[in-house]
């Protein structure tokens, strides 16, 4: 209604108005409230990334099998052929050091310039495949077996980097949630007391509004 509109209007012009004038208590106030609510959305920011990588790397289960730096001609075929016989193993990519370099000079950006100082490529071939099916602990065996095969130096997965991320994102999420718990108990309080003091500082304006007639709402609505 055309009242409402109106009183809400006059509740937040007086509110303006006491602020702009009011103590240094309402501005720090402001900040903490400011701080309080940046804090919280980069934690939120923080967690919401670290879970969409989660989710990435699970959904893909990449597995990566890193070959010795001397690794010859015919241990490279019969690994890929060992490889191949897999029938958990789709799309099966042979890395050769030259693309492996290639990608780390992308990763790296404006900070390529620093590998154009080696002399020689020391990255190794390598192979890139997908396991069918999302059971870590079946893509674990798999890349225990690969690990023991001559030729191979390492193996990595991605879910095993996305077990260790989900565990410390959980240990964050707890931490977080705890300080932010405080952190909101501690503005509450800050909050109560600022408001507390204003009606104290100005009880005698509402002592005479009060004898005017005024209602609870309406010397209450620019406080709130």
């Amino acid at each position: 209604t055309p009242y409402t509109r109106n009183f809400h209007l006059r509740s937040f012009f007086r509110a303006w108005r006491r602020f702009r004038s009011g103590s240094l208590s309402h501005w720090t106030t402001t900040i903490v409230i400011a701080l309080s609510l940046t804090i919280h959305g980069c934690f939120v920011l923080l967690l919401a990334n670290a879970d969409s990588a989660i989710q990435k790397w699970n959904g893909d289960n990449l597995v990566t099998v890193f070959l010795e730096k001397e690794v010859s001609v015919t241990q490279l075929t019969q690994i890929r052929d060992q490889l191949l016989k897999k029938t958990e193993i789709q799309n099966l990519a042979m890395v050769s050091p030259e693309e492996a370099m290639a990608r780390m000079k992308t990763m790296l950006g404006t900070e390529a310039g620093l590998l154009g100082e080696l002399t020689d490529n020391p990255l190794p071939h390598s192979f890139e495949f997908q396991v069918i099916g999302n059971d870590l602990d079946h893509t674990a065996a798999l890349a225990q077996e690969l690990d023991s095969w001559p030729g191979v130096e390492a193996v990595s997965y991605d879910q095993a980097w996305a077990k260790k991320l989900s565990a410390t994102v959980q240990f964050i999420r707890y931490t977080g949630m705890s300080l932010l718990f405080l952190l909101l108990t501690a503005v509450a309080l800050i909050i109560s007391n600022t408001i507390k003091l204003t009606i104290i500082a100005r009880r005698d304006e509402i002592e005479v509004m009060r004898f005017m007639g005024a209602t609870d709402g309406f010397i209450k609505a620019p406080f709130i």
